[in-house]
């Protein structure tokens, strides 16, 4: 009988395992490159995010992101991306709230990775959100 426990147990534990990581995603964009660049940025619907409201970044950490940082001081940064990412996804995504007078304009903001889960491309939608800030020269 235990031993039919502990096999119940360690089952029940493996398929946890497997559901939540397939609930979590590596990559949205297609082809993503070993070097980070993706061949088609597709950015997830907002409506998936976990953190749907999104947040005001401090636009002088937006200035400090540039290719070659790592996840933890980009996590400083920005903190955890807004989807489902996990630490080992290749793309981190953001949703933006940026303060243009009385209106309030939503952005969503991509960090792609690359094998060595080193930031090597960062992408705007719409584009003009990344005004002032970097981005990769495929979404300028």
């Amino acid at each position: 009988m235990k031993n039919l426990q502990r096999y119940t147990v360690c089952a029940a534990t493996l398929l946890t395992i497997a559901v939540l990581a397939s609930a979590c995603t590596s990559t949205v964009s297609r082809r993503v490159s070993a070097d980070g660049v993706p061949a088609e940025v597709v950015f997830p619907k907002m409506d998936q995010a976990w953190h749907k409201q999104g947040i005001s970044p401090n636009g002088e950490n937006l200035k400090k992101i540039q290719p070659g940082m790592n996840k933890q001081d980009l996590y400083y940064l920005l903190g955890p991306p807004h989807f489902r990412e996990m630490f080992s996804a290749r793309e981190w995504d953001y949703i933006f709230k940026f303060r243009q007078g009385a209106e309030e304009k939503t952005c969503q903001y991509k960090i792609v990775f690359d094998t060595n889960r080193v930031a090597r491309s960062v992408y705007w939608q719409p584009a003009e959100c990344g005004a002032g800030y970097f981005a990769s020269d495929a979404n300028q």
